[in-house]
């Protein structure tokens, strides 16, 4: 797999911050990098009434799942920080990659360490492992509700709106293209 984030549109620092925080993440740029990124992944779980159980089911390391991690004393590192973004991904931590670093420069990954909140921001528009990008699963899972409005998210319209009441029908249409090679149009 390779990473290819060709539709990713870089904005200012002010605009990170308002979306980010239209999303209902209110990042504090002072905040040290470690509790924002426990913040970030505490809000990425939102269906789970229990973030700590959810957060022990990812690993920081090798030895230390991520509520543990959280908990510590220890700062964090580019390995660490590779290890929980591949795992929100949706990559599983020694089965799809083992090493961090390793795995970011094999499949391209687009993001470079640094200023935490650009990096999550960056992030939210990569494409997870199924295909579709975190923002999206986020939104399909239900982190905005179908309010039938539009809500945007670098530059690009979230999927906010009901389809329930949508009527479907099935249109034929007549052309002068013979598809089925029979002679007639």
């Amino acid at each position: 797999m390779r990473f290819n984030q060709f539709s990713y549109l870089p904005v200012f620092h002010s605009q990170v911050l308002r979306e980010l925080s239209q999303l209902g993440l209110k990042l504090a740029p002072e905040q040290a990098s470690k509790k924002q990124l426990e913040q970030f992944v505490r809000w990425s779980f939102f269906t789970y009434a229990n973030t700590d159980y959810a957060l022990s089911t990812l690993a920081a390391d090798r030895e230390t799942d991520l509520v543990t991690f959280f908990q510590s004393d220890r700062e964090l590192t580019t390995e660490i920080f590779y290890t929980v973004v591949f795992q929100l991904l949706g990559f599983s931590y020694l089965v799809d990659f083992e090493d961090a670093e390793q795995f970011r420069k094999e499949t391209g990954f687009p993001i470079v360490y640094g200023d935490l909140i650009e990096n999550l921001y960056q992030l939210l528009n990569t494409r997870t492992k199924k295909g579709n990008t975190l923002i999206d699963q986020l939104v399909s899972d239900g982190l905005i509700a179908e309010d039938n409005h539009y809500h945007y998210f670098n530059g690009k319209s979230l999927a906010t709106f009901s389809t329930h009441d949508v009527i479907r029908e099935v249109v034929y249409v007549e052309s002068r293209v013979d598809t089925d090679k029979d002679g007639l149009p």
